[in-house]
């Protein structure tokens, strides 16, 4: 796919504009440029058409000091594919206890490089390499409202409060491991 063959729906958020999508080393490149200079880290190439489309498939990649927020979703599903780098995905319960933690690596990686998550359940991303690079494949159509974030797992922007939640993440997925 060449650069010109994208389209810009945010600086994090880019649709393919062919009918067959694909995705290169170019545009892996492409895309980790665009994280590194983004806010929170992260960059991702929808290959569906529009946000309303039935079937959501996106090529993300995040940086290794990314926070995700804990979250579950309403409705839908999602599944993980990782192509590139580490993380732990931490499985939390209702009130934010930690009840398992899947350890994320690519094919040979000796990891889980593939998971379903049912909707419903509260998850998160603790990255332990400098990039992550997956496939997620979910349903439409987007909508925000169809994400859960708990009380218990702050919105945070300051870098210094993400830092230390950051440690304290990749702590505690070094126990669950």
């Amino acid at each position: 796919m060449s650069l010109t063959e994208m389209t810009a729906e945010s600086p994090e958020v880019y649709y393919s504009n062919l009918s067959i999508g694909r995705v290169d080393n170019e545009v892996l490149n492409f895309l980790k440029e665009r994280a590194s200079e983004t806010k929170r880290g992260r960059c991702r190439l929808c290959l569906h058409p529009t946000p309303d489309a039935i079937q959501q498939e996106m090529v993300i990649v995040m940086r290794g000091d990314s926070y995700v927020r804990p979250h579950a979703h309403v409705g839908k599903g999602e599944t993980l594919l990782v192509l590139d780098g580490q993380a732990t995905a931490p499985i939390f319960s209702e009130d934010g206890a930690i009840v398992d933690a899947i350890s994320l690596g690519p094919t040979g990686s000796g990891r889980t490089f593939f998971y379903r998550m049912p909707e419903q359940v509260y998850h998160g991303l603790w990255i332990s390499t400098d990039w992550l690079v997956y496939v997620e494949t979910t349903i439409g159509p987007f909508s925000r409202d169809a994400t859960l974030f708990p009380d218990w797992g702050p919105d945070l922007d300051d870098p210094q409060e993400i830092a230390k939640v950051r440690r304290e993440q990749l702590a505690m997925a070094e126990r669950l491991v």
